[in-house]
C-alpha cells in the first residue's frame, strides 16, 4: 500500500473483549476490526497500539484524552457530543435470542410481552432494550422485565438454565458466544429488532 501520510505520534486505541469483533489471543489484541485498523495505520506510516480493557474504562480513557480512539462503537446522541465517528466500518443488528425449544419468531415488541430479557449493560444495547420496554408501557402492553449484567456471557447461561425467557444482544456477538459456550444447539436467534452500523470513535 502507498503511504497516505506520515504521522509523528503514535495512535493508541482501546477496545473490549467483544468477539467476534475484538478479543485477545495470547495477550495480543486481535480480531477483524484490529486487522482493519492496522492496515490503515500501515498506509499512514503510523505506529498504532491496542489495549483490551473493560468497556467503561476503555471509553473513559478516550474521553480523558489518554487514548486516541475506541472500537467498535454505535452512534447515539449522547455519545456524539464528545465522540468523532469514522465512516461506518460494518453493518450488524440487535435482536432476540431464545432457547431452541421456544418457537418464537420475533418481529415486534408485542411478541415478547411479559418476557424476562437479559442484556449486557450499561451499554448501547441495554439502552435500546430499555426503549423497547418504555414503548411497550406507552402502548399499554404487558412490558418486559430487564435483567442487566456486566458481561455478555451470563445472560446466555441464564437463558439455558430457564432463568430468562430471552436475551437481547448484538446478533454476531450472540452467535460467537453461543459457539464459545457450547450452546449452539440450545439457543437460537429469533429475529432482529433493528439494524445498526459500527464505527471507530475518536
Amino acid at each position: 500500500m502507498v503511504p497516505i501520510q506520515s504521522w509523528a505520534q503514535d495512535l493508541k486505541f482501546t477496545t473490549q473483549d467483544f468477539p467476534p469483533f475484538s478479543y485477545s489471543i495470547d495477550g495480543a489484541v486481535s480480531g477483524p476490526v484490529v486487522d482493519t485498523i492496522r492496515r490503515v495505520c500501515a498506509a499512514m506510516n503510523a505506529k498504532c497500539n491496542f489495549k483490551l480493557l473493560p468497556w467503561a474504562r476503555a471509553r473513559q480513557q478516550v474521553r480523558d484524552g489518554e487514548t486516541n480512539g475506541m472500537f467498535v462503537v454505535s452512534w447515539n446522541e449522547m455519545r456524539a457530543q464528545w465522540v468523532h465517528f469514522t465512516p461506518p466500518i460494518m453493518n450488524t443488528e440487535y435482536g432476540i435470542f431464545v432457547k431452541s425449544t421456544n418457537t418464537l419468531e420475533y418481529s415486534k415488541p408485542a411478541d415478547i410481552a411479559r418476557y424476562k430479557v437479559g442484556v449486557y449493560g450499561p451499554s448501547n444495547t441495554s439502552n435500546s432494550l430499555e426503549k423497547i420496554r418504555d414503548k411497550m408501557i406507552e402502548d399499554g402492553l404487558e412490558a418486559i422485565s430487564i435483567d442487566m449484567r456486566h458481561d455478555d456471557e451470563s445472560g446466555f447461561k441464564k437463558l439455558v438454565l430457564g432463568r430468562l425467557d430471552a436475551v437481547f444482544s448484538n446478533r454476531d456477538v450472540g452467535y460467537a458466544l453461543t459457539a464459545k459456550l457450547g450452546l449452539k444447539d440450545k439457543i437460537r436467534y429469533a429475529g432482529a429488532h433493528r439494524k445498526l452500523k459500527y464505527y471507530i470513535g475518536f
